[in-house]
């Protein structure tokens, strides 16, 4: 998920949150990226998803807000999120499991769409298995999505 506020800077201001529990590729992948002058933009705070998150975020007023939320639960997945959410893929025998990005609204996963993917499920598939291929994915769309909000006119 994302959240927009006007630009004032030539090089675009993230501010991400990250989840404590989480495996901080998404992290990883947009800081590459940035060494890498894909993305645009410089990191003005990495912070952790909690309500201390917000006078941190008003002192280094980012462009943009990258949420990582792998402590949010998700409609698509029936309120599982994390292995829970893939496992109940592989229960319900789906074909694809997928991860999309969305700017913030006020109904939290409702945004305009960003971007998606989505990954094959494999008949051997295990949780750890699904979750390392589409979490590659959803790094790669990170940086795309990223890439793309942090180009300069």
């Amino acid at each position: 998920m994302m959240f927009q506020k006007t630009k004032t800077s030539k090089k675009t201001k993230l501010a991400l949150l990250v989840h404590e529990g989480g495996t901080q590729t998404n992290l990883k992948a947009i800081r590459e990226a940035i060494d890498n002058a894909r993305i645009n933009a410089e990191i003005s705070a990495v912070i952790s998803d909690s309500q201390d998150a917000t006078p941190i975020l008003e002192r280094v007023s980012p462009d943009y807000i990258v949420l990582n939320p792998d402590n949010t639960k998700a409609l698509w997945n029936k309120g599982m999120y994390g292995n829970k959410a893939i496992q109940n893929f592989l229960d319900q025998k789906a074909t694809y499991a997928g991860s999309s990005l969305h700017f913030l609204t006020n109904e939290f996963d409702f945004g305009p769409v960003l971007g998606k993917t989505f990954e094959k499920i494999e008949p051997d598939d295990t949780v750890e298995s699904l979750y390392a291929r589409l979490k590659k994915k959803e790094n790669e769309l990170y940086v795309e999505v990223l890439e793309k909000l942090c180009k300069t006119s």
